[in-house]
């Protein structure tokens, strides 16, 4: 969840039990604090790209980057091309504030 204020004010000094319930509310102080569906606009950063590669071996047939209810993925269909070798893909992630990482994937074809 996230906890939206629908009514404005002061907060107590210690933070509350938050609801754990899809429009449940909580009174802090003088706020009223609302349990949200999270959403992508919640996100402090996002995928702006996703790149994929995949040694000998390995072909990219597809790729996709999904944002849905504040949770992003990013997925790759791969196809080896001989059994019985282990093979890396590496995937570089760029984050909205330019921030990158690369996550490498060791996979076993058998």
């Amino acid at each position: 969840f996230e906890y939206e204020a629908t009514v404005a004010g002061q907060t107590k000094v210690r933070e509350p039990d938050w609801p754990m319930t899809l429009g449940g509310t909580v009174t802090d102080g003088e706020v009223v604090w609302t349990a949200r569906s999270i959403s992508n606009a919640s996100l402090v950063k996002t995928i702006t790209a996703s790149n994929w590669a995949a040694e000998t071996g390995v072909s990219i047939e597809g790729e996709a980057t999904e944002n849905s209810a504040g949770e992003q993925k990013t997925a790759a269909f791969l196809i080896a091309e001989s059994a019985g070798k282990k093979l890396s893909v590496v995937n570089t992630v760029t984050f909205s504030d330019t921030h990158k990482e690369q996550f490498r994937l060791e996979v076993t074809v058998e």
